[in-house]
């Protein structure tokens, strides 16, 4: 049994893993792959990566890592303004995940698929883990 905090994480990164081996060698590896990968997973999570694949998750979602030490303090404002930009929330409601993220807490975020890459980049570039 897979703790629930891990599910969408594991999710992520392994269809990431996917992507990343389809455009190094080509579908015909990743495909192989797939199929080393899948025989091993629990079958809750395998469900979950496929109805990932078919709903494209992991282009729509960020999992913005929680922080233990303050390290928000100087770019808190850039943080919450970069949050709002990529998902349309409100001050308060980006202010909340800021909060929560310093507070150690990992957030997912709903992003557009065609901003991903650049949410990501922004978002490391503050320091926030993704």
């Amino acid at each position: 049994m897979i703790p629930e905090e891990y599910k969408e994480r594991i999710v992520y990164d392994s269809l990431t893993l996917l992507s990343t081996i389809c455009k190094a060698y080509g579908s015909e590896e990743g495909i192989k792959m797939w199929e080393t990968i899948s025989e091993a997973l629990d079958p809750e999570l395998k469900g979950l990566m496929f109805d990932a694949m078919l709903g494209g998750f992991s282009n729509t979602r960020l999992v913005l890592k929680g922080m233990t030490n303050n390290q928000l303090a100087p770019s808190k404002v850039n943080f919450i303004r970069t949050v709002r930009q990529y998902t349309n929330l409100g001050l308060k409601e980006a202010k909340d995940i800021c909060d929560a993220v310093e507070a150690g807490k990992n957030m997912t975020i709903e992003i557009p698929a065609e901003l991903r890459k650049s949410a990501y980049s922004d978002f490391r570039n503050l320091g926030i883990m993704v």
